[in-house]
This record gives structure tokens, C-alpha cells and sequence, in this order.
């Protein structure tokens, strides 16, 4: 199967100093009638700033990634988050956006309006094993009721934590590419998004766990539990207030609610 393939050490890279990164991500799941988003806003120091997840109607990997980039983009604006860097792992929504005529017109439009409000920062690709925060926090939002709105997070959820250290670390994770795509990246470049003296997640492993052992790694949730309103336990949601203020006519976790036609949220 890798035939002729090479080992590639992908890890989250960090904005530019001073910058703030935005990474999105759609989960699609053809065994239900919905489908999760999900992104994240780091600093340079790959420090937690803001995260979000939440249900979407189902319809297609497509609607979900531009539904997560909206939803991200929108956060960044009303939390005046610039100058941003903004990066997914679906290549086909950066051709879409390049695009002027889509049956995905509606969500494309509010995307360009979005990234024009904010200086019009360039969207990149970034391989999957680069977004895996972005994708934890889709995986969460697809877990709950579609009746659910958005939920901000101003701390990282648990099931996210170790993920964002691994990232803020340095950790890798690697894939198998054909000679060429190296080649690319080098082109573009992009060789900073992978590096030869890598620490692997199998490291990683055993550094989270000799961390736990010493209660480090902890939830970070410190401020007050918002009530998880759709009864499952085994997560909890943490919003302070300093977060929840900034964000005008909404709810302490709820930004707001999902919208099946795109619709800008100001």
C-alpha cells in the first residue's frame, strides 16, 4: 500500500508572533441526521484562546467544513481576534472559495464576507493530523442533540486537553506521502510543516501519562461548569465570564444557534 511512499513528521505549526491561528473542522456521519463542527483560536505560544463545537443538520462533508469556517471566522470578528492566520484540512473548500459559482454559493459568500472583515487573511491547507484539535472538538459537537446551540468555550474541554498540549509541545504524528508532495511543500514553502528530529506521539504517550501520574495534566476548568443541558455526563463545558461578556446577546455557553441557510451572525 505504501509503495514508494515516505514517511512524513506532520505537526501543528504555530501562528506568526503575535498572530492568532484559527483551525476548523466538519465531522459527517451518514448514520444520523446530523453532523458536528468544530475550531479552535490559538496564540503563538500555541495557548488556548477560544474554542467552539456544536450539532449541524446533516448534509454533506462539504456544508459541515464551511459551516465550521463560518462559525470560527464569525468568533474571531466579534472577538476582534487580529491579525489572524486561518488553516483547515479540506482542500476542496479552499478551491470553493477560489471559485464564483458553487451550489455552495450561499455559505462561500459568507465566508469572503467573513475573511474581508478580517483583513482578508489567506486560508491554507493543513493535513489532517495538523487540525486534530479542530476535529476533537467536530467529533463533540456531533455527539450532541441538534436541538443544542453553538457552545463557546473559553477553556479547553477535557477530551481535547492532551491533543493541545501535544500541539503547543511540538509532538508529531506521521503519514505516508508520495515523494512529491515533499517535493511541494518545499516548493511552497511549506517544509516547516514537518521536521526530521521529531518527537513521536508514541512519546507523547508516555509523557502524558508520566504527567498524569503527577496530576498536571489537569481539565482546565477552573471557572465556574456551565450545566450541560443534554444530560451526557462525561463531558463538561467551561465558560467564564470575561469571554462571555465579550460576546454581545448570548448566552454564557451559547453564542448561537445553528442556521441551515447562511446568514450572517453579528
Amino acid at each position: 500500500m505504501f509503495t514508494n511512499r515516505v514517511p512524513l513528521h506532520l505537526r501543528w505549526i504555530p501562528p506568526s508572533i503575535n498572530f492568532y491561528k484559527l483551525n476548523t473542522d466538519g465531522e459527517t456521519s451518514l448514520a444520523t441526521d446530523k453532523d458536528g463542527i468544530g475550531g479552535v483560536i490559538r496564540n503563538h505560544k500555541g495557548e488556548w484562546v477560544v474554542g467552539l463545537a456544536g450539532p449541524i443538520p446533516h448534509v454533506d462533508c462539504l456544508s459541515a467544513e464551511l459551516q465550521a469556517l463560518i462559525k470560527g471566522l464569525s468568533l474571531a470578528t466579534q472577538l476582534r481576534l487580529l491579525p489572524l492566520e486561518v488553516e483547515i484540512d479540506a482542500k476542496e473548500v479552499i478551491t470553493l472559495l477560489d471559485n464564483q459559482t458553487s451550489r455552495y454559493s450561499n455559505l462561500i459568500l459568507d465566508c469572503r464576507y467573513l475573511l474581508g472583515t478580517l483583513h482578508d487573511p489567506v486560508v491554507t491547507h493543513a493535513y489532517r493530523e495538523q487540525n486534530n484539535v479542530a476535529d476533537n472538538l467536530a467529533k463533540l459537537g456531533s455527539t450532541m442533540p441538534l436541538a443544542a446551540a453553538l457552545c463557546i468555550f473559553s477553556r479547553p474541554p477535557f477530551s481535547v486537553s492532551n491533543q493541545l498540549l501535544a500541539d503547543q509541545r511540538g509532538f508529531t504524528s506521521q503519514r505516508m506521502v508520495l515523494p512529491t508532495a515533499i517535493q511541494q511543500l518545499d516548493d511552497q514553502g511549506g517544509n516547516i510543516c514537518f521536521v526530521n528530529n521529531h518527537v513521536p506521539n508514541e512519546t507523547a504517550g508516555i509523557y502524558f501519562a508520566s504527567l498524569s501520574s503527577r496530576n498536571v495534566v489537569s481539565t482546565s476548568l477552573e471557572d465556574r461548569q456551565c450545566e450541560n443541558t443534554w444530560g451526557d455526563t462525561s463531558h463538561s463545558y467551561a465558560c467564564t465570564d470575561s469571554i462571555a461578556n465579550s460576546i454581545a446577546n448570548n448566552s454564557t455557553c451559547n453564542m448561537m444557534h445553528e442556521h441551515q441557510n447562511a446568514v450572517r451572525m453579528f
